[in-house]
């Protein structure tokens, strides 16, 4: 995951009244480590599981610019 995410979920653990619920990546190696890293309850290995994921409110695309379009759409 790139500097921004990582800058991102650091952030984001000093908010109160929120919570990292869940990453995605290509990788499910690479998910697992950022999940632990941040403490977010799910990691998935593919962002159309995240997408169906119902218990997400907000989503942050941090995907190479290449794909935040199709991204976005799909969420």
């Amino acid at each position: 995951m790139g500097n921004i995410a990582n800058k991102f979920a650091q952030d984001l653990l000093t908010v109160e009244n929120t919570q990292l619920y869940a990453v995605a990546s290509r990788s499910q190696e690479k998910a697992d480590a950022f999940a632990a890293k941040y403490r977010a309850s799910k990691a998935y290995n593919n962002y159309e599981a995240l997408a169906k994921d119902s218990n997400i409110d907000v989503v942050y695309i941090a995907t190479p610019h290449l794909l935040h379009k199709e991204n976005t759409l799909l969420c």
